[in-house]
């Protein structure tokens, strides 16, 4: 791979929900193992990240607690300390 890049594990709502979180976790999972077994692909990671125009609260805070970036609306919220 010539530059740096990222894979992103995303779920996309409207209305970002709890469980949308969950489902970004999955996918991270998934996507995670998927990139760690080409050895062409293993030094790129693979961040969570939920996208909607708003939030709920048990959403927001399951987000932070499993670091995973989140886009609402105009805000980004990310845990630069987590991946």
């Amino acid at each position: 791979m010539a530059g740096k890049g990222v894979f992103l594990a995303l779920e996309a709502s409207c209305a970002t929900r709890k469980d949308d979180v969950e489902r970004a976790r999955a996918r991270w999972a998934i996507q995670a193992k998927s990139v760690a077994v080409n050895p062409r692909l293993a030094r790129v990671p693979v961040l969570p990240v939920v996208i909607g125009k708003t939030i709920t609260q048990d959403a927001r805070e399951a987000a932070r607690g499993r670091k995973i970036w989140s886009v609402i609306g105009d805000d980004r919220e990310t845990t630069p300390e987590g991946r």
